[in-house]
């Protein structure tokens, strides 16, 4: 789905025309295919924004012209749904193979596998208040608002005045690799089913399918590792959609000749990450951005134009 670096960059140093319109350098081109990638990737979520105001009574039909549709294929590469540290702080980053990359925007809040609601501060007073609404909805429905704390984003509530987390251990586990079952030497009255689970041994992603004894329960899944005894951390099984910054776009090059020519290494090349749809925006884009840095108001007026009429025609 990604669009070829090398490709843009042919396209846009023909379409300037190298000999009337100035020479576009490899350095240039990088600052300016990053800037344009990124202007794309946000209007994604203004255009998700727009349309959802504009088409509030859509139907759930599906087909090749659908928009909306189109946006969320276009956001795919970019979404994940990661931890939420005990409870109340979104991840600041993404990590993908081994490099981490900012957060953009955040969406959806899942506690477990159930969509948590978004209300004002002064509603969830109100529920808090409500002992008919959380007796009613223990465990489901879960609210959530910003939170007031520095350093916190979100509290969380499900069926209780008490807000979900945060993250707690248990020592003395012991985890045995193949097997789902977890002993432990004490206690623990806050061990409860649907708790994430951390630790060594521990799959990511694993939870507490059940609790059989007060000092034993069982894992959704078996563990990897054997280890005896070992400290394991709970909390809640909360998730939040995330959408990371693309990649850095780079054409990456090798001088021959006093000619900088196309290297096409994989640790040093990077292709845009946006959708194959995008490839003749993201030229114009780069070409709007090439006539401000060469001073050419005619290559600015004919870009911008084009990337209008492209943008006006997606939008409609």
């Amino acid at each position: 789905m990604a669009i070829s670096v090398d490709t843009v960059y042919q396209r846009v140093l023909a379409l300037a025309n190298k000999e009337q319109r100035g020479y576009i350098t490899p350095q240039e081109f990088n600052l300016l295919a990053n800037q344009a990638q990124m202007s794309i990737f946000e209007s994604y979520f203004y255009a998700k924004n727009q349309r959802g105001r504009t088409e509030q009574n859509k139907t759930n039909e599906v087909n090749e012209s659908d928009i909306d549709e189109l946006l969320d294929r276009k956001l795919g590469p970019f979404q994940s749904f990661e931890f939420v540290t005990n409870g109340h702080t979104f991840p600041p980053t993404v990590t993908v193979s081994s490099v981490a990359y900012d957060v953009f925007q955040t969406g959806v809040v899942l506690l477990g596998d159930e969509p948590c609601q978004k209300v004002s501060m002064h509603e969830a007073q109100r529920l808090r208040k409500s002992q008919r609404h959380m007796a009613t909805t223990t465990l489901q429905a879960p609210i959530y608002t910003d939170s007031r704390v520095s350093g916190r984003d979100i509290i969380v509530y499900a069926g209780s005045a008490t807000e979900i987390g945060p993250d707690f251990t248990q020592a003395n586990c012991d985890v045995d690799s193949g097997d789902a079952t977890i002993n432990h030497d004490a206690v623990n009255a806050l061990i409860v089913a649907g708790l994430a689970v951390s630790g060594t041994g521990i799959p990511i992603g694993a939870t507490v399918a059940s609790k059989e004894t007060t000092t034993q329960f069982e894992l959704s899944v078996n563990a990897t590792a054997t280890n005896d005894p070992v400290t394991l951390t709970f909390g809640p099984n909360m998730t939040v959609e995330c959408f990371r910054v693309p990649k850095t776009v780079n054409w990456s090059y090798v001088v021959v000749n006093n000619k900088a020519l196309f290297n096409n290494n994989p640790a040093l090349a990077q292709d845009f990450e946006l959708h194959k749809s995008e490839a003749d925006t993201v030229v114009m884009k780069i070409l709007e951005l090439a006539g401000i840095v060469m001073n050419k108001p005619g290559l600015v007026q004919i870009a911008a134009t084009k990337d209008a009429s492209e943008m006006q025609i997606q939008n409609t």
